[in-house]
């Protein structure tokens, strides 16, 4: 049994994984272990990815939700160190909630150094969150490629970013947290985040959309989705590490989120911008905004928009704000899952409505076609 987040197989065939938060006092470990689990799935992907040697679909679509997955590990490793330092000083449970509920790794980081007395100093790994905060500072360009500080300011709609650079700064940034040593460690590579890569090396492109391109804006979105999709089927297909369903039900509950804001563009246009009820993180209200017309345009498929309503009212019972499975405790520290739970079968079911959102958008490309 580890400390901290408990993953115990059940050998009974098609029992599935079922997955349970210890009450362990020491809330660090909590932290720790799911950082383990974010990082694992990361590093595992960067390697798939580098060892593909460019090729442009896995270079463009997979280092988005990879890098997120990473920057994950990182945060949930600064916060485990709060925690634990907290846990040998004392002090307020509120004050540590306060800290925690920040995503700014600037700001965790400057906390951390102030806990365990270290003067605040340029080191390598100071300047290197700085640069991940400069474009991502509320971890969310890396959930929704088009929100945020990424494209502020920026002169050009279209970057080459070099996925190799991504992989070995993030991987060593992780690594200086984890060893606890070496502030003052100088790593022979940058310490900036971004680094652009030649476009002939196709390495990974993005590009930003025009508001006034509704076919710009779909291609884009098309990308973030099939990027995360076949991030979580490569993930759920790997059998070399375990620790990996909290990583999973993010990155399929990503999906989802994606898709259907994709379809309430597609079905709604530009004024979907504009709608409120179309920014939540909520799947069960914005599956609700598009549910009657998928309806209307394909009452075929009564039985399985059924399904999906009924998975997605259970699986946003579940995590309701996309939040569950990132972080082991809620806002004011209570732990998340108190019971036993089986996710296999949520997994299951998660990635056929996945499929059934694919197979949605090619019925819908055809319905446009008639019209």
């Amino acid at each position: 049994m580890t400390k901290g987040l408990i993953y115990r197989e059940n050998m009974e065939q098609n029992s599935g994984i079922l997955v349970s938060l210890t009450k362990d006092n020491k809330l660090y470990l909590l932290f720790e272990d799911l950082a383990d689990c974010y990082f694992k799935c990361g590093y595992i992907l960067w390697q798939y990815i580098i060892d593909q040697n460019g090729d442009p679909r896995i270079s463009d679509l997979w280092p988005i939700p990879t890098i997120f997955l990473m920057r994950q590990a990182i945060e949930l490793e600064l916060k485990a160190k709060i925690c634990k330092k907290r846990e040998e000083k004392g002090g307020s449970k509120k004050k540590l909630s306060q800290k925690l509920n920040k995503h700014d790794l600037v700001t965790l980081w400057k906390y951390y150094l102030a806990q365990v007395g270290i003067e605040e100093k340029s080191t390598w790994l100071f300047n290197y969150l700085k640069s991940i905060n400069s474009v991502d500072a509320n971890s969310t360009i890396f959930r929704y490629l088009y929100e945020g500080e990424l494209w502020k300011n920026r002169k050009e709609n279209t970057l080459y970013l070099d996925n190799f650079h991504f992989a070995e700064g993030m991987i060593k940034a992780y690594e200086i947290l984890k060893s606890g040593v070496a502030l003052e460690e100088k790593p022979a590579i940058s310490d900036s985040f971004f680094m652009k890569g030649d476009w002939q090396e196709a390495l990974c492109y993005l590009s930003y959309p025009t508001k006034t391109s509704k076919f710009l804006i779909e291609g884009e979105y098309e990308k973030s989705i099939t990027g995360y999709q076949e991030v979580s089927d490569f993930i759920y297909k790997c059998n070399n590490f375990d620790k990996k369903e909290y990583p999973l039900m993010f990155l399929l509950r990503n999906t989802l989120e994606l898709q259907l804001k994709y379809f309430i563009y597609r079905f709604c246009g530009q004024d979907s911008t504009n709608n409120r009820e179309s920014h939540t993180h909520n799947l069960e209200k914005l599956w609700l905004l598009i549910k009657d017309e998928t309806i209307e345009k394909f009452s075929d498929l009564r039985s399985s928009i059924d399904d999906v309503t009924k998975f997605v009212k259970r699986f946003n019972e579940l995590d309701n704000n996309g939040e569950r499975f990132r972080y082991p405790v809620d806002k004011s520290l209570s732990y998340k899952i108190n019971k036993e739970y089986n996710l296999s079968g949520v997994i299951n079911d998660a990635r056929n409505t996945v499929e059934f959102f694919e197979y949605l958008d090619f019925r819908y490309d055809k319905f446009l076609e008639k019209e």
